[in-house]
């Protein structure tokens, strides 16, 4: 008999997880994050896969080290800005890099001030560079921290939520989450691949204009 660790509900739940922490810390923390799919729909699924019983997990189990790496991402994004400084405004675009997304985290900051923080964080593209802003920027750390905390609990907890209480209201759903959850997993490895590809073509058009 295999030991709890090695079993396949062991890994559903830890690697699952694991998963969906890495992806929603990269995808906020890190430039490179904009070519990640959005963690929204593992969010989402997530929750249903607890409010459905498909995962018997505590929803708190999911959502305490998912919001802690999605605040944690925040602050990785403000230090990488905050080291860059001016330069990061002049930096050269690339495959994961463009200006003009770093122009419209700070439109976003001017239009709504600090709950601009808030905000960005339900708009993919818009979190991975508003930490880099604001690093760059130097934004009020302690301010930073306080809204970047905010948004972070709030995003992960409407989109688990959300996934959760569906998940409950329709407990027939757990029938057909094998086809949805072999579906998201063949996004989540197929879409960096699409996004690399299309802004590198991108990037050769741009370049020989």
């Amino acid at each position: 008999m295999l030991p709890e660790f090695l079993s396949n509900e062991w890994f559903l739940v830890y690697g699952g997880l694991a998963l969906t922490v890495l992806i929603i810390y990269v995808e906020t923390g890190f430039p490179i994050g904009v070519i990640i799919p959005g963690g929204e729909m593992l969010l989402f699924i997530s929750g249903l896969l607890c409010g459905t019983k498909w995962l018997e997990v505590n929803i708190l189990f999911i959502i305490i080290p998912i919001s802690i790496f999605a605040f944690m991402a925040d602050l990785t994004g403000y230090s990488i800005g905050n080291k860059k400084g001016a330069a990061l405004f002049e930096k050269q675009n690339n495959i994961y890099y463009k200006r003009k997304h770093l122009k419209r985290a700070a439109k976003y900051f001017h239009k709504f001030g600090m709950m601009g923080i808030i905000l960005a964080r339900f708009i993919p593209v818009i979190r991975t560079f508003t930490p880099l802003y604001h690093g760059a920027k130097e934004t009020d750390f302690n301010k930073f921290f306080i809204f970047s905390g905010i948004g972070a609990i709030l995003y992960v907890n409407i989109l688990i939520v959300s996934g959760y209480f569906i998940g409950k209201e329709f407990p027939d759903l757990k029938l057909h989450l094998d086809y949805i959850i072999a579906s998201v997993v063949v996004f989540i490895f197929i879409t960096p691949i699409i996004n690399l590809l299309r802004r590198s073509y991108k990037l050769q058009k741009e370049k020989k204009i």
